[in-house]
């Protein structure tokens, strides 16, 4: 092809569905496309030699823009239901709650006081907010140790080890995947 067939323009088409799909859809966009739950039917893919549409273009960019926005959206958080005579810590400490965001990670929060007894339940999470698998975590609870805490997938948050001057309990910072 020489230069007056490119200044017409000529190679226009093939060389910018390669440059679409580089500077629309990057490879990192793809991988986190898929981990949010995306299918293949929501973005238009081209081939060398296609000639890009508007319309596709923008489509792609309204796909790519409402998942961004359901991954960026801020948290709703709900309260955490207490057993067992446990109850908020109060004092500035953020209520006990728990939210889900939009990969599946449920988030706990909160600082709780009560009379911790191994094997008691300090509080119930719904359908939906509980680990597939037993899980278990220490958590900071006041003392010289640290506290274990069990989540179990019939929504009870249990004490496992305690120290003797437990009297609180953090849920802050606390993760764990709702899926297999």
């Amino acid at each position: 092809m020489d230069n007056e067939q490119r200044m017409k323009g000529a190679w226009f088409p093939g060389r910018l569905s390669r440059g679409a799909l580089i500077v629309l859809i990057p490879l990192a966009v793809i991988a986190g496309v898929r981990s949010v739950g995306w299918t293949a039917a929501q973005l238009k893919a081209w081939n060398d030699g296609d000639v890009l549409k508007a319309d596709d273009i923008n489509g792609n960019f309204t796909a790519l823009s409402g998942q961004i926005a359901a991954v960026t959206a801020p948290l709703t958080w709900n309260k955490l239901p207490l057993m067992g005579g446990w109850a908020t810590y109060g004092a500035g400490y953020a209520d006990p709650g728990y939210t889900k965001d939009s990969l599946g990670i449920v988030h706990l929060r909160g600082l709780v006081k009560g009379t911790p007894v191994p094997g008691m339940a300090v509080a119930s999470l719904p359908d939906g907010f509980r680990p597939a698998y037993n899980t278990e975590e220490v958590l900071p609870c006041g003392g010289p140790s640290p506290c274990t805490v069990a989540f179990k997938p019939t929504g009870e948050v249990i004490f496992e080890l305690i120290n003797s001057s437990s009297s609180w309990l953090s849920f802050d910072g606390l993760t764990f995947s709702v899926g297999p």
